[in-house]
């Protein structure tokens, strides 16, 4: 998932920005239902989650 040069975390990507060598777009959280924020936390995720983040939420793969 892109990630919005505001919201970067990997050190790589904020020293070189642009190239795409940070590893944050995959690095984003896992999405264990659907539910706000997925959840994966009560607070604000380091990362975004993915505007499909329902349908491959763990929960929706054991369906």
């Amino acid at each position: 998932m892109p990630i919005p040069p505001a919201l970067v975390q990997d050190p790589w990507e904020k020293r070189v920005p642009g190239l795409g060598l940070g590893r944050d777009p995959v690095r984003t959280p896992i999405p264990w239902e659907d539910a706000p924020k997925a959840g994966f936390t009560t607070g604000t995720p380091w990362l975004p989650l993915g505007a499909d983040h329902a349908a491959r939420s763990v929960a929706a793969a054991g369906a």
